[in-house]
């Protein structure tokens, strides 16, 4: 019977949206894990420079934001862990991420694709769906910049847009 409550409460969680401290973005992440949750923190690696110094560092990709998979009653449980602010609500309801989009951001950091993270709202173009390569079958919004198409994933309840530079075929 355990076992029918556990496959039923993992099929309840949801990636939900937390609002941390900025740059305590980390922090959190292994405070979270420490307290048994699932979060999802995507980080990219940057150059960064200091006056003569040079040096590759992992920052967040969606500064502030912190995804969790979790059910609805643990909301209040996250949010009392120190850094986060608050969890994000989107049309009155706590933000949800579709399991399709945290698998997109994870494929996108693994690959060799160049992209970047916009807070932006872009005038989103026609729809598309790719046709081969690790993201075949995933739909998008293209838009054409400066001579590149580029793929426009949409997160909605955060306010973000992935833009992925595809090649031209």
């Amino acid at each position: 019977m355990d076992y029918l409550k556990t496959i039923k409460r993992n099929i309840d969680k949801k990636w939900h949206v937390f609002y941390v401290q900025a740059r305590h973005e980390k922090k959190v992440n292994d405070w979270l894990l420490e307290d048994g949750y699932e979060p999802f923190l995507p980080l990219e690696r940057v150059l960064k420079q200091w006056s003569q110094r040079k040096k590759w560092v992992e920052e967040p990709l969606f500064r502030s934001y912190i995804f969790v998979r979790i059910v609805p009653n643990e909301i209040m449980k996250v949010v009392q862990i120190p850094g986060i602010v608050t969890y994000v609500r989107y049309a009155g309801n706590p933000a949800i991420i579709r399991e399709q989009h945290i698998e997109i951001i994870r494929k996108l950091l693994v690959s060799d694709t160049t992209f970047e993270v916009s807070a932006e709202k872009i005038q989103l173009g026609s729809e598309i769906e790719i046709q081969t390569g690790p993201f075949r079958g995933m739909k998008g919004h293209v838009k054409e910049i400066r001579g590149n198409k580029k793929l426009l994933i949409s997160l909605e309840s955060i306010e973000y847009t992935v833009i992925v530079e595809l090649p031209s075929e």
